[in-house]
């Protein structure tokens, strides 16, 4: 276990007790930097997931972060191995360099859900999904009650009834980039729309670095996906069918 003190990046991965909302916003890119970097090499790699568990009761002070094996099983990646009992968790991939594409023209599809019915699950069911680029971040905060945004940038959105939502079942968050605008939608084919954000020139997203999904407590993914929102072409696809292993295919 890693046992680390005063760790911002923290911040990204629960969703901030102690940690500002305002610190949460500006933190997530930090995290890349403390995580699995990239090493460029000849060969062109898939990329690999990993896991971090963040103690709910010391924010930013005490994380773990774990390999495949603890949270893919049986097509689903489960984040409910945590070694605290009151916890944060974020499932995050970086992109390899030998695969960059632009974060501007993108539609990203995350099948989750938090319910609040199973064990490992905390009021108020948090879920947030992340995209993470070379110029800027842009993030889709749903909760069960007021708090909750979406933000591009210097852009926000916030305290929207539109995205008060419990992920009871599996459903589609979509995070979709085009003409300067992100789309928001849900619902078992991600096509409910809950919220759009006009960003503009200045805040790009640029190429995309890196992706999270986080819950507050132990939320499940069954499937990310990539396409260009432009031509609806196929980036990438996960669909966790290899227990304890990464099934990143590219197209």
């Amino acid at each position: 276990m890693k046992n680390i003190k005063s760790v911002p990046a923290a911040c990204v991965f629960m969703l901030a007790l102690s940690c500002s909302k305002e610190n949460l916003q500006k933190t997530s890119s930090q995290s890349l930097q403390s995580t699995s970097q990239e090493i460029a090499t000849a060969e062109c790699t898939a990329g690999v997931w990993r896991g971090i568990y963040a103690n709910g009761d010391t924010p930013g002070e005490n994380y773990d972060t774990v390999t495949t094996e603890n949270f893919v099983r049986n097509g689903i990646a489960w984040m409910k191995f945590s070694p605290y009992d009151f916890y944060y968790s974020s499932l995050e991939l970086d992109i390899p360099q030998c695969h960059t594409f632009s974060g501007d023209s993108t539609r990203l599809e995350v099948s989750l859900k938090n319910p609040s019915s199973q064990p490992y699950i905390f009021h108020d069911y948090d879920v947030i999904v992340t995209l993470i680029g070379t110029k800027d971040t842009a993030i889709v905060y749903f909760t069960s009650w007021a708090y909750n945004y979406a933000k591009i940038g210097s852009i926000t959105h916030s305290n929207k009834k539109a995205l008060i939502h419990v992920f009871e079942d599996y459903e589609k968050v979509v995070l979709e980039t085009r003409n300067e605008t992100m789309n928001v939608y849900i619902g078992p084919n991600g096509d409910q729309i809950v919220g759009s954000v006009f960003y503009g020139t200045r805040n790009k997203i640029g190429k995309v670095k890196s992706i999270h999904v986080g819950f507050k407590g132990g939320g499940s993914v069954h499937g990310v996906k990539f396409l260009n929102s432009a031509t609806g072409g196929a980036i990438m696809y996960e669909d966790f069918t290899k227990t304890g292993q990464s099934n990143i295919i590219w197209y």
